[in-house]
């Protein structure tokens, strides 16, 4: 016989976990206004859960590009610099990480965009450079600010394993 309980108890996970991405995904929305990509489920409330990692990248935004947001192309409003940070869970510090953003998706892999560290601390940062025919095959079909999923991923690798994870915009 099944005990109700333990079906109760992975349910209420289930929904606490979506509940916390998806603060996190707001708290960036309302911060970024449609100028930043960021992996989901991993965060909560702006905090690392154990265990895990994230990417957060915010483009330089000029104030008068702002038009572009309602236009049939937003992504011309975005500066082609980001400036991304990475935070890793205990388990991937001292681990030999690297990390990079492709294009694509988890499951259908495309092009290297940028190599954003070949030895990842624990909260490692720097920038990189899109030019405009990248930033309009990783945004093309999407409302920026809506926390959608882009055509891009981060990928985590360690000596052991390789992590991906899709990019949305905030």
């Amino acid at each position: 016989m099944r005990r109700p309980c333990g079906t109760l108890f992975c349910v209420l996970v289930a929904v606490a976990a979506l509940v916390g991405a998806a603060q996190g995904g707001s708290y960036r929305t309302a911060n970024c206004g449609g100028a930043c990509i960021y992996t989901q489920g991993v965060l909560s409330s702006h905090r690392l859960i154990p265990g895990g990692w994230s990417f957060d990248g915010q483009f330089n935004f000029p104030q008068n590009a702002r038009k572009f947001l309602q236009s049939a192309k937003p992504w011309l409003g975005l500066g082609n610099t980001v400036t991304w940070t990475l935070v890793l869970g205990p388990q991937f510090t001292g681990n030999q990480a690297e990390a990079e953003i492709h294009l694509g998706t988890p499951s259908h892999p495309g092009r290297l965009l940028a190599v954003l560290c070949t030895h990842c601390g624990f909260r490692s940062h720097g920038r990189f450079w899109l030019s405009d025919k990248t930033l309009a095959a990783i945004f093309t079909g999407t409302p920026l600010g809506g926390g959608l999923l882009v055509n891009a991923y981060a990928v985590l690798r360690t000596s052991t394993q390789t992590l991906r994870q899709q990019l949305r915009d905030a």
